[in-house]
């Protein structure tokens, strides 16, 4: 599991255009992405991640590589009714 901070967007925790909460990827003191192994009874949902790229995208970006090159993320609300009642309020 990779681990993720809420990136506070002008007074809220939302980003003003879409509503939706950005993510930025936890590291530690070195650099390194941050996460854990948990036992999978511990896992209550999953969560829809998009990249958010910011003014302009990186134009070495592909579908395969944007999860692991991004550093900003919209944590997607929207992706199902179960994601979205809790994280709209």
């Amino acid at each position: 599991m990779q681990c993720f901070d809420i990136v506070p967007q002008a007074g809220t925790q939302r980003d003003p255009a879409t509503q939706l909460h950005v993510l930025k990827r936890a590291l530690c003191l070195s650099g390194q992405r941050l996460g854990d192994v948990i036992p999978v009874s511990q896992i209550r949902a999953y969560a829809n991640l998009i990249p958010h790229f910011g003014q302009r995208a990186d134009a070495h970006l592909t579908a395969s590589n944007s999860f692991e090159h991004s550093r900003e993320f919209f944590l997607n609300k929207y992706f199902d009714k179960n994601s979205y009642f809790p994280l709209s309020l």
